[in-house]
């Protein structure tokens, strides 16, 4: 059960409502209501979120709690050349208890706290710069941040082309290391899309005990078939010093209906 109100101003006010009741085994896994608004101005976008739980069975002595809580902001400058966003939070979501029926120990979660940041800026027509920086934390004491710079060029090997390049550096108590991604996108005509990208990362787990290099090589092709139908084609190649080389293939047709 859903509700929403919203205005119609230049300054714009959107409210959602929502009462969601989960069935197990012939009675009440959960019971939870959730409160949303965003407000849209011209140069700015805000939100919030905040989940409730007033039952949990796979949370013994439950009562009501606040599971969820989120807040997020947009922001343009220079007539959109310049934008930033932020968004942050808390989440403990009880877990469902088909999954506690299998896995006991994932009953009770610990509570997890989190924040992104992004900055996108196009600084010529044909380039453009960004950063983002995420990190998050557990009430048992591990954290982890991964920070990301990346450039991309348009319109380099034709009109809607796109070619990117992107560093990362992660820090934190399960995992750490560096890394970057390359990539191409290109249009040929008006049918068909392809996208080529390699990935090289050095992982350290567990703060160094076990390092390992992992290469990723990734295709993928789109494909539209007259004025409503769409394929897209896509395979995805991992590989590390420990563990055995993996395969990823995925076809996807899709249909558009409406006008």
């Amino acid at each position: 059960m859903s509700g929403r109100w919203s205005t119609g101003r230049p300054l714009r006010l959107t409210l959602d409502a929502t009462w969601v009741v989960d069935g197990w085994s012939g009675g009440v896994d959960r019971a939870f209501g959730s409160l949303s608004g965003r407000l849209d101005g011209r140069l700015f976008e805000a939100s919030a979120e905040v989940v409730v739980d007033a039952l949990a069975d796979s949370t013994p002595g439950s009562g009501p709690r606040v599971t969820r809580a989120l807040g997020q902001g947009r922001v343009r400058f220079f007539g959109g050349r310049l934008r930033a966003e932020v968004l942050g939070g808390m989440d403990q979501s009880p877990t469902p208890m088909s999954l506690v029926t299998r896995w006991p120990s994932q009953s009770a979660l610990p509570m997890r706290r989190f924040a992104w940041a992004l900055v996108e800026a196009r600084v010529r027509p044909q380039l453009g710069l960004n950063a983002t920086f995420r990190i998050s934390d557990d009430d048992t004491g591990l954290w982890g941040s991964t920070t990301e710079v990346g450039a991309v060029l348009y319109d380099l090997l034709g009109a809607g082309s796109r070619v990117n390049a992107r560093a990362r550096w992660s820090v934190g108590d399960l995992v750490s290391g560096s890394g970057g991604t390359v990539g191409v996108e290109v249009p040929f005509g008006r049918w068909l899309y392809a996208n080529v990208s390699y990935g090289l990362d050095r992982w350290l787990f567990l703060r160094g005990t076990y390092p390992t290099w992992m290469h990723r090589a990734r295709i993928a092709a789109d494909r539209r078939f007259g004025r409503r139908w769409r394929m897209g084609l896509s395979a995805e190649v991992m590989t590390d010093a420990g563990a055995p080389t993996q395969l990823l293939a995925m076809l996807m047709l899709g249909y558009r209906f409406g006008a």
